[in-house]
């Protein structure tokens, strides 16, 4: 006996659906490593990176009880890998890391806020980062 028309329809969409469960890993892979480190004089910095290269940020050392924040970044541009991390060492800055996703030129804006954990905080310092990718 044959399926009815509704049934050999459900069986085929089954079939179809069961075919999708996995996606390929398209996933854009670290190529190269950029490693720029924030001038505390400066309130800005620019620096050339290239396409799926993995950019680690190292900010400004903070002062007890202050912790830096991202303020703004393109996420088309700019996939955030990591969180804001603790210094490696004492008199070092906060890191962070992205992978540069998308060519052209994107920016990042950190502000330094009192660490209490607040959502809203008034900045004590700011920190521009242009990057151009390649």
């Amino acid at each position: 006996m044959l399926p009815t028309r509704p049934t050999l329809l459900l069986l085929l969409l089954g079939l179809a659906l069961g075919g999708c469960a996995s996606a390929p890993d398209d996933t854009l892979k670290p190529r190269g490593q950029a490693a720029v480190v924030l001038d505390v004089a400066a309130q800005r910095t620019e620096q050339t990176v290239t396409f799926a290269d993995l950019v680690t940020l190292t900010l400004p050392p903070a002062a007890p009880g202050r912790t830096w924040k991202i303020a703004a970044h393109d996420v088309r541009a700019l996939q955030q890998t990591t969180a804001i991390l603790p210094p490696a060492a004492p008199g070092t800055g906060q890191t962070v890391a992205f992978l540069a996703i998308r060519s052209g030129t994107t920016r990042l804006r950190f502000v330094l806020v009192p660490d209490t954990g607040d959502r809203v905080a008034d900045p004590v310092a700011t920190h521009d980062v242009v990057l151009t990718i390649n």
